[in-house]
C-alpha cells in the first residue's frame, strides 16, 4: 500500500506539472495588443495610417471590451494635407473562427476646410482566420466632421501557403467619390509581423472633375 501511495503521489505530481506547463503555455501564447501601419500611394497622392488596440480582456481572441486609437496623414502634390486623430471604444463577438467588431468614439480632422473639426466616429470590421480556406475581411466606417463614409471587402482563397483574392472598397462625401476594385495577397511574415499587399483601379468622381488612376498599397501588423 506505501508503494501504491507513492506512485499515485508522483502521478499526482506529474499532472500537476503538465497542468502548470499548459496553463502557462496557453497564457503566454495570449496577445491583447496589435499594432497596424497602412500605406497607400494614388492618384499624385500618398496616405499612411497607424492603429493601436487593446484588449481589455487581455485575450484579441476572445470576447470582451478593445481600446482603439488611430492616426493618419495624406498629402498630394498639389500640396493638400489632411490628418486625423481618433479614440474608439469598442466591442469584439468571437464565434468559431470569426470576429466581430464594432467601435465609436471621437475624431478629430485637420482640414482647413472644415469649420468643425471635432466630432465621432464609428467603425465595424468582420473577419475570419487567414488558414480557412475562404478568408474574409469586410470593414465600414463613418466619421461625422466631414460626414465621409467608406467601406471596403476582401475575399481570398488559399494558394501557396498565402491568400490571394480580389478587393472592392470606396469613399463617399459630399464632395466626391472614390471607387477601387483590385487584387491583394496576405498572409506573408516577416518574423511576427503579417504583411499585406494590393494594387488596382481606382476613380475619383465630384462635381468638377472625373479621372482614375492605379493605387498600390501595403499593411502591415504584429500582435503581442
Amino acid at each position: 500500500m506505501f508503494g501504491s501511495g507513492v506512485y499515485l503521489a508522483r502521478a499526482l505530481r506529474a499532472a500537476g506539472l503538465v497542468y502548470v506547463a499548459m496553463t502557462c503555455s496557453a497564457l503566454a501564447e495570449s496577445k491583447a495588443n496589435q499594432i497596424t501601419v497602412s500605406a497607400n500611394a494614388l492618384d499624385e497622392r500618398f496616405g499612411i495610417s497607424a492603429s493601436y488596440l487593446y484588449a481589455l480582456s487581455g485575450d484579441l481572441a476572445k470576447d470582451g471590451a478593445l481600446f482603439r486609437f488611430g492616426v493618419g496623414y495624406s498629402d498630394s502634390e498639389a500640396g493638400e494635407a489632411t490628418g486625423s486623430v481618433d479614440a474608439l471604444l469598442g466591442y469584439q463577438i468571437v464565434v468559431g473562427n470569426w470576429k466581430m467588431r464594432l467601435f465609436a468614439g471621437a475624431v478629430v480632422v485637420d482640414d482647413p476646410d472644415l469649420e468643425n473639426p471635432v466630432g465621432y466616429k464609428v467603425l465595424g470590421q468582420i473577419q475570419n482566420k487567414k488558414t480557412d480556406d475562404v478568408y474574409v475581411y469586410a470593414t465600414a466606417g463613418y466619421s461625422s466632421p466631414k460626414e465621409q463614409l467608406n467601406g471596403s471587402l476582401q475575399v481570398g482563397l488559399q494558394a501557396a501557403g498565402l491568400v490571394v483574392g480580389p478587393e472592392v472598397g470606396a469613399v463617399v462625401d459630399p464632395d466626391f467619390t472614390r471607387r477601387r476594385l483590385g487584387v491583394f495577397v496576405t498572409g506573408i511574415k516577416l518574423g511576427d509581423v503579417g504583411v499585406t499587399v494590393r494594387g488596382g483601379y481606382t476613380h475619383y468622381e465630384s462635381d468638377t472633375e472625373s479621372k482614375g488612376s492605379a493605387y498600390v498599397g501595403a499593411s502591415a501588423t504584429l500582435q503581442y
